[in-house]
């Protein structure tokens, strides 16, 4: 069984990914769905439907206004996740509310905290400004993988098998005689490897 690291803030995408349709992605096990308020704000909440579990990510559902419509039955949720309208009932459920979870938009990517969100506003998150800095050009995409996440942070954290794996593009002979440094930030929870 993989543990997961829950209060910590996860990448969930490329801002650019995240518009006014209904977008959902996989994150720690979680389907969560993205998208963006009429005013640009990225919301995310949990991919099922209080009523029948459908994903509102699937067609029919759609928005209308900031609010999701369930393609389904009709249920209505407003940008807080919090069910604003039942089709054939004036009272709506106060349970009757999905999951929502705390986002931040940073550096050209969209952040999602899975854990206890009263825990969201301590924890940092890592900087990477060049990635939306005029006069930087960046490459992105996705790779999805399978494999344990913690592997892939291993792998990732290894930079010693660039030069032997790697070799012709990013690993070189000097990359392999470079020492390998590494900072431990306690406080943010985050390793910065160079």
């Amino acid at each position: 069984m993989t543990s997961i690291v829950r209060n910590q803030w996860y990448v969930a995408a490329y801002g650019r990914e995240v518009g006014r349709e209904l977008f959902s992605r996989t994150i720690c096990g979680e389907s969560i769905l993205f998208w963006r308020t009429e005013a640009g704000e990225v919301t995310a909440m949990s991919d099922r439907c209080v009523h029948r579990r459908f994903p509102l990510s699937q067609e029919p559902s759609h928005l209308v206004g900031d609010t999701v419509v369930c393609g389904y039955h009709g249920f209505t949720y407003g940008a807080d996740g919090g069910c604003v309208a039942v089709p054939g009932q004036t009272r709506v459920p106060r349970t009757a509310r999905l999951k929502s979870y705390p986002v931040v938009e940073q550096d050209s990517f969209v952040w999602v905290f899975i854990g206890d969100a009263e825990k969201a506003e301590g924890a940092t998150i890592p900087r990477a400004p060049w990635l939306a800095q005029e006069g930087w050009t960046t490459v992105s995409g996705m790779e999805p993988l399978a494999a344990r996440a913690s592997l892939l942070v291993d792998n990732l954290m290894d930079l010693s098998h660039e030069t032997y794996l790697h070799g012709g593009y990013i690993g070189t002979p000097e990359v392999a005689n470079t020492p390998i440094t590494t900072e431990v930030d306690d406080a943010a929870g985050v390793v910065y490897v160079s």
